[in-house]
């Protein structure tokens, strides 16, 4: 797969194949095609926190009282893993509110996305394939891959057309 095929999802489905990547990575059965009724019994968030972020997030036991106390706790683990969305609330989860879940979705990825460091030789094969893609020979800025990543979710959030959204920033107002 090539940087150009990944260029043309939309931010959604990269998340969406972000997320399966880490459910495949854990040995789990669970794959998700969208991020609000996939994820709202918490076992996707369980695993996915537990993936990036082991020592802070061990696995829970879930499905036993009820949705909403899988929830709290999946919370709390984002808490600890020191995410803090304050309009995020159980109930949101719960109810597999589609957007708040992909935002939270995002936070995570931009937070720890679990991928393993790419070594310098990699980095520079990534930065001459993208200087060779864009087809102008005097490209002097090579984006990080935090930059891109940045870059990636900004752009997602600003094609939402969210209000309140600062398009200069990057929080919400």
């Amino acid at each position: 797969e090539t940087p150009d095929t990944l260029a043309r999802l939309q931010p959604e489905s990269i998340l969406i194949r972000w997320v399966n990547f880490h459910l495949n990575r854990a040995k789990s059965s669970r794959v998700i095609t969208n991020i609000g009724s996939d994820v709202a019994d918490c076992e996707v968030y369980n695993i996915l926190l537990n993936q990036i972020c082991p020592d802070k997030c061990p696995l829970l036991q879930l499905g036993g009282d009820s949705a909403e106390n899988n929830a709290a706790a999946v919370l709390y683990n984002i808490c600890a893993f020191g995410i803090k969305i304050p309009v995020l609330e159980v109930q949101d989860i719960v109810s597999g509110n589609e957007t708040l879940n992909t935002a939270l979705m995002f936070q995570l990825y931009n937070h720890n996305n679990g991928f393993d460091v790419i070594s310098g030789e990699e980095n520079v094969r990534l930065s001459e394939y993208e200087h060779e893609s864009c087809g102008a020979e005097e490209v002097e800025v090579v984006l990080t891959v935090d930059q891109r990543e940045e870059r990636t979710f900004r752009n997602w959030m600003n094609s939402l057309s969210l209000d309140g959204f600062d398009q200069k920033g990057n929080s919400l107002i």
